[in-house]
């Protein structure tokens, strides 16, 4: 095989690179996940807004727990058969998750999209191992 100029291949066998996390819905997600559902269930009250007033509030809580959670703005999506270390099951992180996540890619900058709150998957999101200081 002919490799391009220049283009090198680095293969650490024991170095762990990526940390998979899986992040699914809380026990009782509503069926239908209408935003003003998804707010009583997070509530435990009912909505007493309007629909686009309750998207609104939605998308909002969104917007702050993405901007509070620690994590990298892009991150990595799995297939949900791959193996995981840990599960975290808050109901707002899988919001920002399932809202924000296109395909094999999570970005926290992007605006949350509220259909994909209604197929309550469970997602393994890759966050970057931490780097070790070299002894």
């Amino acid at each position: 095989m002919c490799w391009p100029m220049g283009f090198r291949i680095l293969v650490i066998p024991s170095a762990r690179l990526m940390r998979p996390v899986l992040v699914r819905p809380p026990a009782g997600w509503p069926a239908s996940a209408r935003p003003a559902e998804i707010l009583r269930f997070l509530d435990g009250a009912p909505w007493r807004g309007s629909r686009p007033q309750a998207e609104q509030e939605l998308t909002r809580r969104i917007e702050q727990a993405s901007r509070a959670l620690p994590w990298p703005r892009a991150l990595l999506v799995e297939p949900r058969k791959c193996r995981h270390e840990a599960v975290l099951d808050d109901p707002l992180a899988w919001c920002v998750a399932a809202s924000k996540a296109t395909g094999k890619i999570l970005l926290l900058n992007r605006r949350p999209n509220l259909e994909r709150l209604r197929g309550a998957q469970e997602l393994v999101l890759c966050f970057p191992e931490a780097r070790r200081e070299a002894r």
